[in-house]
C-alpha cells in the first residue's frame, strides 16, 4: 500500500548504508540501497538502480555494474554489499576494486518472503517513491498456483530478491 509503505524524502536520523543485490545479466539486475536506522528499527529503501539486459538488448560487464553501483550509492558509506550468492563474476569484480565490501546473502526464499511481509506489516520497512521497479514487483510478485508448494512465481522477483536478501541477512540480526 503506497500510502502506508512508501515516503518521498527520508526522515533524519542516523543510518547505517546497505545495498542488496540481485545479479542478472540478461535477466534484470536489481540494486538496492538502504538506510537503516538501528535504533529506530526502520529501514529505508532509499533509491534503486534496475537493469535488464534482455529488455534493453544490451548486457552490461561486470565493470559497468560496479560503475553503477558506485553511482547508486552517492559516495555514502556502505557497510556491506548483500549479494545473490551464485553473483561469482560480480562479487571478484568488487573484491578487485576494493571499495566496498560484499557479502553472500541468506537466501532461503519463504523465510526471506516471510521476513520481509512481517518487515512490511509491522511498518519497518519503507519505500522511497521513487524506487518504481521495486514498488511494481510488489503488485506483481506472485504464488506459483500450478503447485502445492509456496513458491513465487519466477518473474518481476528480481528487486523483491533483493529485499529479502536484505531482509534476511541484515535486518533480521537487528531483530527487526
Amino acid at each position: 500500500d503506497e500510502t502506508v509503505h512508501c515516503y518521498d524524502k527520508l526522515p533524519q536520523g542516523n543510518y547505517e548504508w546497505y545495498v542488496s543485490m540481485d545479479y542478472g545479466t540478461l535477466n534484470p539486475c536489481a540494486m538496492l540501497l538502504w538506510a537503516v536506522d538501528v535504533r529506530k528499527r526502520v529501514a529505508y529503501l532509499e533509491d534503486e538502480f534496475y537493469y535488464s539486459g534482455r529488455e534493453k538488448k544490451r548486457q552490461l560487464t561486470d565493470s559497468e555494474y560496479y560503475d553503477e553501483l558506485t553511482a547508486l550509492c552517492h559516495k555514502k558509506r556502505i557497510e556491506t554489499v548483500i549479494i545473490d550468492p551464485s553473483a561469482a563474476s560480480f562479487k571478484t569484480e568488487i573484491r578487485k576494486r576494493g571499495y566496498f565490501s560484499c557479502r553472500d546473502a541468506k537466501n532461503n526464499v519463504l523465510d526471506g518472503i516471510r521476513q520481509t511481509g512481517s518487515y512490511l506489516k509491522n511498518g519497518r520497512i519503507k519505500i522511497n517513491k521513487r524506487c518504481k521497479n521495486t514498488i511494481f514487483e510488489f503488485g506483481a510478485y506472485v504464488w506459483d498456483e500450478k503447485i502445492t508448494i509456496d513458491t513465487p512465481i519466477k518473474e518481476n522477483d528480481h528487486a523483491m530478491d533483493a529485499c529479502r536478501y536484505m531482509a534476511n541477512t541484515i535486518l533480521r540480526k537487528f531483530d527487526f
